[in-house]
């Protein structure tokens, strides 16, 4: 479907509607209907989510390190680090409920 689209964008003013097909033909990658399924779009949205709380906790580790004694930078550090490793835990186990979930319909 989405090769049919594009190729009906690549006809020009002539109408070599043909021609244009068979040149593009092969070079489209074929998209199904499959990869846009809810169940894709959620884990790719967990994928996301994994990469932040992963980029959070190596923000809280750096500001450990840069804390340099300061109680008050300290407290905030590991507020930090203990709220991504408890959205990862979340997001890890939202990722296994989906899949199980959508596995068994």
């Amino acid at each position: 479907m989405i090769k049919e689209l594009l190729v009906r964008f690549a006809v020009d003013e002539s109408g070599k509607y043909d021609e244009i097909k068979g040149h593009i033909k092969d070079r489209v990658p074929n998209a199904n209907a499959s990869d846009f399924s809810a169940t894709n779009i959620i884990n790719y949205l967990l994928y996301a989510g994994g990469i932040a709380a992963v980029v959070m906790i190596i923000v809280a580790g750096l500001q450990m390190s840069a804390s340099a004694g300061d109680a008050g930078a300290l407290a905030k550090a590991k507020r930090t680090m203990i709220w991504a490793i408890g959205g990862l835990v979340v997001m890890i186990l939202a990722y296994a409920i989906v899949n199980f979930v959508i596995g068994k319909l």
